[in-house]
């Protein structure tokens, strides 16, 4: 296997089964049509590490309240002005 640049382990939610994520997901619609763009990978830049760069902040746990929307928000806002 190649070399990762990313830690994964355990949190709180590793251990969910199937309908204890369907409880929480319950009012989240899936939009099947959604269809990315990758970018070339021949013209994109090299990595940046903006944790070193003083570009993000920590991660938050929002916990179940609803407000993903809010955290990334303000989260895209922070680093946008950041850089």
């Amino acid at each position: 296997m190649g070399q990762s640049t990313f830690k994964m382990g355990h949190n709180k939610f590793s251990d969910w089964t199937q309908s204890e994520w369907e409880k929480v997901l319950v009012d989240t619609p899936v939009d099947k049509s959604f269809n990315p763009t990758y970018l070339n990978i021949r013209t994109a830049p090299g990595p940046i590490n903006w944790i070193t760069l003083g570009k993000v902040t920590a991660i938050k746990d929002q916990g179940s309240c609803g407000s993903c929307w809010a955290f990334s928000t303000v989260s895209a806002m922070e680093s946008a002005y950041a850089v």
